[in-house]
């Protein structure tokens, strides 16, 4: 349920509309780019799922000084990556469709 407004100074001058989106409409109205890292965090190997429909994905890792570490396309769901290289600490995982949707989560290797 949306509730919007306007109100004038003037008592009674208030223009107030109530209105019900059904689930369909308001899953249309928020985008849900949604990014899932397992194990986080990890030892050798994450997997990066990806929650929203893509037919290609561009995986994007990156240190906290925003140096570029990796990078993998992907057709899948859920991918692999291995993290064996990265040192002890914390990493941006970003991702970017071809219809360019982006969605960024955070690493921590252990």
């Amino acid at each position: 349920i949306i509730l919007a407004g306007t109100s004038a100074e003037e008592l009674g001058k208030e223009n107030w509309k109530i209105v019900k989106l059904g689930d369909k409409q308001v899953d249309q109205l928020i985008e849900k780019h949604d990014i899932k890292i397992y194990p986080n965090p990890v030892s050798d190997y994450a997997y990066v799922e990806i929650g929203f429909d893509f037919k290609d994905a561009q995986i994007t890792v990156y240190d906290m000084s925003g140096r570029q570490l990796q990078s993998l396309t992907t057709k899948n769901s859920v991918t692999k990556i291995n993290t064996q290289a990265l040192v002890q600490g914390a990493y941006l995982v970003s991702i970017k469709t071809n219809d360019n949707k982006t969605a960024n989560a955070k690493l921590i290797k252990k």
